[in-house]
């Protein structure tokens, strides 16, 4: 009797999962190597018409030779700026007031 653990995910069929079908008929895999798996996460992603096309247009620009161009360079230089955070790491020690504490946490939550 072997015991082991399967990591696995697919993709809805279509590309596209349809919430009126079920999981085994959205992922189009066999029932019996369905049933064989204990435990099934479903993550969907929702989909907003902003979201997306802001995601698509930041990968686009990322590989594209227009991307390319509108990169900027940074203002600080790297090796500068490595210096500077390693010098604040050992040398700086912030402290906020109990107030400020206070009001970080209400506006996180």
């Amino acid at each position: 009797n072997a015991r082991c653990s399967i990591l696995a995910s697919a993709n809805p069929k279509e590309s596209s999962y349809d919430p009126k079908m079920s999981i085994v008929e959205n992922i189009n895999l066999p029932k019996n190597l369905m049933s064989r798996f204990d435990f099934i996460w479903l993550m969907l992603d929702k989909r907003n018409k902003d979201t997306d096309a802001r995601l698509a247009a930041h990968l686009v620009s990322m590989y594209s030779v227009a991307g390319m161009r509108k990169r900027v360079d940074p203002p600080v230089d790297q090796e500068l700026f490595r210096r500077y955070v390693s010098f604040a790491r050992r040398w700086c020690f912030p402290q906020i007031t109990n107030e400020a504490a206070d009001a970080l946490v209400k506006g996180y939550t």
